[in-house]
């Protein structure tokens, strides 16, 4: 069978120097979450009751105290004027003017990591110990919906009907809900997974990204949430929030306590581009207004944007091509670093429950031994620096 060569293009050109530029938040608290309801006012949530608002795109930020020390895991606006808080202890909070005000409509009890709303009147509340609450009327009351999960972190809603719910700690690891959240059927047993966002483009389409016990992916369905497949990994990044402002450019927020990364798809997620964040705090979530415009938030205080889609504006002098042939291999990958002798990149291989199978760092012209690989598919992500690309091999 005559082999063919895998061309994987990376356009240098797109990490180097990328535009997003670090905001004086006036705090060092963890911020959370972060939601904008035009281009320049928005708010951030974060630890100990952390409010913050602005309304000239991130130049200066009112602290809005409320005298509570909940940690504030989520914002979500339906609306220019409503919208909801989550955090601690069961807490809610509403605003019916943009942000300036807001109202304590808690429920008591678990943890509460998310909220999403379908219209002003319905919306979906997911949080610790497989707590997931509904309203119909804008959050005057709560109906409990059971759900077999333990720890919920993240809820997606397509329509009043179809939905969402990812979290932690369960075979039950992707829920979803054909019936306004009554009943609920998993989508992806993975006893190892730990999914912390999950997105609808369209309704078929939809990602996932996982941080934690296993290599950090980002999945993606085209079923509607029937199956799964990686598309890309990032060993031991933490991946916490995927946002999508067009159908097929995303954006994904990631970092432990030593790194911040930030990735971007323009293809649907079929490759990822890593982006210089200009800072080195982790970043545990992020809102794009368009495909543009996009605040990230983090660890001790870190608020990020960008107004150009993170691209980065200086060119350098030349592409870099990488070949990794044959494809189907047999027992080893060849790796050729096309014009850059000293060049290194770091190579691995994940298979499509997203276990890493393989990690080499190798040089140019370098031979990776895949001969005790099984037969079958996996994901080969190529590491130059702080680009990233993933792309099929498949063993024979």
């Amino acid at each position: 069978m005559k082999n063919f060569l895998l061309i994987i293009l990376l356009s240098l050109n797109l990490t180097a120097f990328g535009q997003w530029t670090t905001l004086t938040s006036g705090t060092t608290e963890w911020l959370m979450s972060a939601a904008f309801v035009n281009a320049d006012t928005g708010v951030v949530v974060g630890y100990n009751g952390t409010i913050l608002r602005t309304m000239n795109g991130g130049t200066s930020w009112t602290s809005i105290s409320l005298g509570i020390s909940n940690n504030l895991f989520s914002v979500f606006f339906i609306s220019k004027q409503i919208g909801y808080i989550t955090g601690t202890s069961g807490k809610i909070l509403k605003t019916i003017d943009g942000g300036q005000n807001w109202s304590d409509i808690s429920t008591g009890g678990a943890d509460l990591h998310q909220a999403f709303f379908v219209s002003n009147d319905t919306g979906y509340v997911a949080g610790q110990l497989g707590a997931i609450y509904k309203t119909t009327d804008g959050g005057s009351s709560w109906i409990t919906l059971s759900v077999p999960h333990n720890g919920l972190v993240a809820v997606y809603f397509n329509n009043h009907d179809t939905g969402y719910v990812v979290g932690f700690g369960q075979t039950n690891a992707i829920m979803k809900t054909i019936d306004g959240g009554y009943n609920w059927t998993n989508q992806h047993p993975n006893t190892l997974a730990e999914y912390a966002s999950v997105i609808f483009t369209h309704n078929d389409t939809g990602y996932v990204c996982s941080t934690g016990a296993i290599d950090d992916n980002i999945l993606k369905s085209t079923d509607a949430g029937a199956t799964w497949t990686v598309v890309h990994t990032i060993p031991s990044d933490g991946l916490y929030a995927l946002k999508f402002p067009t159908s097929k450019i995303g954006f994904a927020a990631s970092g432990y306590s030593s790194s911040s990364i930030m990735l971007r798809t323009s293809d649907a997620g079929v490759t990822w581009i890593s982006q210089n964040t200009g800072t080195h705090e982790p970043l545990f979530n992020c809102y794009l207004v368009n495909k543009d415009i996009g605040y990230a938030v983090g660890m001790n205080g870190v608020i990020i944007k960008t107004t150009n889609g993170g691209i980065g504006i200086e060119e350098l002098t030349s592409d870099l091509s990488i070949n990794a042939y044959p494809n189907p291999i047999v027992d080893y990958l060849t790796i050729e670093l096309n014009g850059q002798n000293n060049l290194s990149a770091n190579i691995t291989l994940a298979n499509l429950l997203g276990q890493t199978v393989a990690n080499q760092q190798i040089q140019n012209n370098e031979q990776v031994d895949l001969s005790n690989l099984m037969t079958g598919t996996y994901l080969m992500t190529v590491q130059v620096g702080k680009l990233t690309v993933t792309k099929k091999i498949i063993k024979k």
